[in-house]
């Protein structure tokens, strides 16, 4: 089990079993690699799921999809937080003008 999955472990308890099973299903999907902190490997698992997301049919299933992917990111800035990662790199590299904001403006998500 990875760094990233074992943070995770805690936290998961307190979330719906279908939710919780997709979560780990983004993790698990995007293994934690050796030079990551949690944070960032949660934040790399829930844009990968983000880019999957965009390209499937609108159903329960990507909706499920899409929920993880936001719980996923949510939990990669709680863990850089608490674990001394530096949470603000993580949101410029991540955020509106870094990769999540160069992803909506592919897709036109910003317009």
């Amino acid at each position: 089990m990875t760094a990233a999955l074992e943070w995770l472990e805690i936290r998961l308890g307190e979330v719906p079993d279908e939710l919780d099973q997709a979560i780990r299903a983004v993790v698990a999907g995007h293994p934690q690699r050796q030079d990551e902190g949690v944070g960032q490997a949660l934040a790399r698992a829930a844009l990968a799921e983000l880019d999957s997301v965009v390209t499937r049919e609108p159903t329960r299933a990507v909706a499920l999809s899409l929920l993880a992917a936001d719980a996923t990111l949510t939990y990669a800035f709680e863990a850089a937080a608490e674990l001394g990662e530096d949470a603000r790199a993580l949101a410029d590299r991540v955020g509106p003008f870094g990769l999540l904001g160069g992803r909506l403006s592919q897709t036109g998500g910003t317009e």
